[in-house]
């Protein structure tokens, strides 16, 4: 029976608006860069520069912002007083969306019983941001990885959250937006389902259906 449900934050729960670069500029950098960011979206900009592995450390809560933007500056050739910008804009509460299809899914499955969890390669800064706008009532328990020191898929961080929460793999399912971080957690017996960012609605019905067929076949 599946009694537990882990969700991935980023890119399940929350999404990150991709409005333009140049439009979050103060004028002296819009002016100075502004043909190089020129068509560039926040979400293009966070893909393509801010993970690729650089935010492992600071994910991890091995580094601070300031140094993981210096590091990100360093390796992409990027402006330093862009990239920090950049951090300081994905972080701020305006440009914290949440995925109504996924907040829905998440009071249904409370509502019916379910314990619900979260699990996600995080930042500090980010989880600051995040977690006081979410509805904590909904939520069993949450484990980010800057307070672990691990990042998903490290098998440690299944584990540890197995551990904390005293749950069994073979009774949770694992909703993430990124394949190769469900495959850890099937190979310890878990249930995974990747959630389809292009397909939000029928996902969420998908991932409610699946418990419920799986729940019943396996009644008694």
């Amino acid at each position: 029976m599946i009694k537990n449900v882990i969700f991935d934050l980023g890119g399940v729960i929350k999404e990150i608006k991709n409005c333009s670069i140049n439009s979050m500029l103060p004028l002296g950098l819009r002016f100075k860069f502004g043909k190089r960011y020129k068509g560039m979206g926040l979400r293009d900009y966070y893909f393509k520069y801010l993970t690729k592995g650089r935010a492992t450390g600071y994910e991890k809560g091995l580094v601070s912002k300031e140094r993981f933007a210096e590091s990100v500056a360093e390796e992409t050739g990027e402006p330093l007083e862009i990239v920090s910008l950049i951090n300081e804009k994905i972080n701020h509460k305006s440009k914290i969306v949440f995925i109504k299809d996924s907040l829905k899914l998440i009071k249904q499955l409370h509502d019916t019983g379910f314990n619900i969890y979260v699990l996600s390669n995080m930042n500090k800064d980010t989880v600051d941001a995040v977690a006081k706008l979410l509805n904590k009532d909904w939520f069993k328990d949450m484990m980010f990885s800057c307070d672990v020191g691990f990042v998903k898929p490290d098998e440690e961080i299944y584990l540890a959250a197995l551990k904390k929460w005293k749950i069994k793999a073979e009774e949770s399912l694992l909703i993430d937006d990124r394949e190769k971080n469900l495959i850890p957690f099937t190979r310890m017996g878990g249930h995974s389902i990747f959630f389809d960012q292009n397909n939000v609605q029928d996902t969420t019905e998908q991932i409610y259906n699946y418990i419920i067929k799986f729940n019943r076949a396996n009644q008694g």
